[in-house]
């Protein structure tokens, strides 16, 4: 009895030392972002604890995933470069050798002919032209029309035009890119939030909600009553935002929503 009893125990700690820290590993494998990937976090809780717990974050991550995958999903306005017709990409290739040689009227000429398209790209370069003042008289507020339609017409995707000169806009004091602006940062907040957690995911996704609410707060005070519609959200969004989760606040903007129903009534 005592021989089997000494048998167990020694298969007991072969198992803890050797097969559950091997098979805890694999998990830790998958899961490097996870607040489970410093070992020494590991020391109060036992293995199958923490076993279990990768495998729900694992589960969870699969989700959030999915959610990005169906996100990143083209949408019906958006022109890939692979929906370009062979005419299409000769001009590109002709505004792009153009643009190397200075000739910045050609460029405008033909992003002009491929924006009557629909095509995201030819906004995109419309609106560097214009910000850039290459070929055409500098206007920001121009560069910001063609950048914002291509933002548009991409699916709310590569923001990072369109930001730039909305943030420069807003400094500038011009109501509509401060509101835009703060909805760019906010739509940024919102995607950060579902993916991997990182180290410097949390501290990001804080400091852009905080830049977001700053300046929808900024428009709604120089006269846009709609932005009090995304901060009312925000300040009720406890699971994506808990660090900006208030009651009195969402109770605040949703009041000042609620005038702008009635005005439009």
């Amino acid at each position: 009895m005592i021989g089997n009893t000494a048998n167990y125990s020694t298969l007991l700690i072969f198992i803890v030392s050797f097969v559950l820290p091997f098979q805890a590993q694999a998990f830790f494998d998958d899961f490097l972002y996870s607040e489970f990937a410093r070992m020494e976090r590991v020391s109060d809780q036992t293995m199958q604890q923490v076993i279990r717990e990768l495998r729900r974050q694992r589960h969870l991550q699969q989700q959030q995933q999915e959610k990005l995958d169906k996100a990143k999903t083209p949408s019906k306005n958006a022109l890939s470069s692979s929906a370009l017709t062979k005419e299409d990409k000769v001009l590109q290739v002709e505004s792009s050798k153009a643009f190397w040689k200075g000739d910045y009227a050609t460029v405008l000429k033909i992003q002009t002919k491929l924006s009557f398209k629909g095509i995201p790209a030819a906004f995109d370069s419309l609106g560097t032209l214009y910000e850039s003042g290459r070929g055409v008289e500098k206007n920001i507020h121009q560069a910001f029309a063609y950048y914002y339609e291509a933002y548009r017409l991409n699916g709310g995707r590569h923001d990072g035009n369109i930001m730039r000169v909305a943030d420069y806009l807003a400094n500038q004091g011009d109501i509509k890119a401060t509101k835009i602006s703060g909805l760019l940062h906010l739509r940024r907040a919102e995607r950060e939030v579902v993916k991997p957690w990182s180290p410097f995911q949390a501290s990001y996704v804080q400091t852009t909600i905080d830049k977001s609410t700053d300046l929808l707060t900024r428009a709604y005070n120089m006269g846009d009553i709609g932005s009090a519609i995304p901060l009312a959200s925000i300040y009720n969004n406890k699971k994506s935002f808990p660090k900006s989760f208030d009651q009195e606040k969402h109770k605040y903007w949703l009041n000042k929503a609620q005038d702008l129903k009635d005005k439009q009534k």
